[in-house]
């Protein structure tokens, strides 16, 4: 009677040529039909695929190992926890948690491909509980560059002292040395008083106090000294209101954003960086006004080169942000973030980008399954 075996065939990961393992899980005959081994189960098998690691940023430090969700707990953390039971036995991942202080308010509103099935998230148009907390889960395709002075930024060489260049302040100590001998000479006038060294200490102090904006000890009653010390008062003012409006306007400003559409930045400096050979060149250039400049023509490169790219500056990466964002943390400083700008990509439908996933990309086979 002919017998034959019943074969769990499988692969690990998503590679071509990736080795495939096997597993006997049942028989079939004749006689008996079909017959399945009862500790078969093929979640428990497979398990997590191999180099298919998710991340997810998790809001309120939930119980993240207790099974029994009680009723303290947020709707929110219990969906979460409910998608990552899934993942986990279903599409075989792996889970890393990364902890975050933020609240729910501020989690992302891009697409979320886990828990809405690849459709817009839900957390456009439902109440604040049922915000997705898997915020690093969101897939966004982006434009990303440094603000150099070649595209509108301003570069502090002398932290928040800059808008006094060396003149200025050169300046502004004359005057007050020159205010500081004049009363000086006043003092030596007839009318002065006859203790010379106590009244210069005098002078000192209240023209340190008209700078700290603090007034004088006591008012003089010559007018000549009541003059240069209000006048020290009134310059200190001006310069005073003068530095919080450069520093408040730059940091309010505008001019600080860089491009902002495709067709600001195929007009600017910017040398535009691909992430791989998948894009198309000519929708860059139709979804332009004017055609791409020769010094803009894409380069095709990896993550790490275009982050090393970014760094110098003069480049736009166009990337899914959370592809790149790990290599930025790793080789930037705190000041070269700050300099960090994002304008629209390419692809604004969730159908368009999954033409651009990296071939080695965490939402390949979120993509396939979905």
């Amino acid at each position: 009677m002919p017998q034959y075996h019943l074969i769990d065939i499988y692969a690990n990961s998503n590679y071509q040529c990736d080795s495939v393992d096997m597993r006997n899980i049942g028989e079939w005959n004749n006689a008996t039909g079909l017959y399945i081994a009862a500790s078969y189960n093929r979640n428990s098998i497979r398990r997590n695929l191999s180099l298919h690691e998710l991340r997810t940023a998790v809001a309120k430090r939930p119980l993240l190992n207790n099974d029994t969700l009680s009723d303290s707990i947020l709707l929110n953390t219990k969906y979460h926890l409910a998608l990552i039971k899934f993942l986990q036995d279903v599409h075989h991942f792996s889970v890393k948690f990364e902890t975050t202080e933020g609240s729910l308010s501020q989690m992302s509103t891009h697409y979320d491909l886990i828990g809405s099935g690849i459709l817009q998230s839900l957390s456009q148009s439902p109440p604040m509980l049922l915000r997705i907390v898997h915020q690093s889960w969101s897939y966004d395709v982006s434009y990303i560059f440094r603000l150099t002075p070649e595209i509108g930024g301003i570069v502090r060489n002398t932290g928040y002292l800059s808008p006094f260049t060396v003149e200025a302040w050169c300046a502004f100590g004359l005057i007050m040395a020159l205010i500081l001998v004049s009363l000086h000479l006043l003092m030596l006038c007839k009318n002065s008083l006859p203790q010379r060294r106590e009244m210069t200490i005098h002078f000192i102090t209240d023209l340190i106090g008209m700078l700290a904006q603090q007034g004088t000890n006591q008012t003089c009653s010559r007018v000549p000294v009541r003059i240069v010390l209000y006048t020290v008062l009134l310059t200190n003012f001006i310069l005073y209101n003068y530095y919080i409006a450069s520093i408040v306007g730059e940091m309010l400003s505008t001019t600080n954003l860089g491009p902002q559409s495709i067709e600001q930045l195929s007009r600017s400096p910017l040398v535009v960086v691909f992430n791989n050979d998948s894009y198309n060149r000519a929708l860059a250039e139709l979804s332009s006004a004017s055609p791409i400049s020769t010094n803009s023509i894409p380069i095709y490169t990896n993550v790490t080169k275009a982050v090393q790219l970014l760094q110098q500056g003069s480049f736009a990466f166009h990337c899914e942000l959370n592809e790149a964002l790990g290599d930025i943390v790793n080789r930037f400083d705190a000041g070269e973030i700050c300099e960090l700008r994002t304008m629209p990509g390419l692809f604004t439908s969730l159908r368009m980008m999954s033409f651009v996933l990296p071939k080695d990309s965490m939402y390949t086979e979120q993509f396939r399954i979905t």
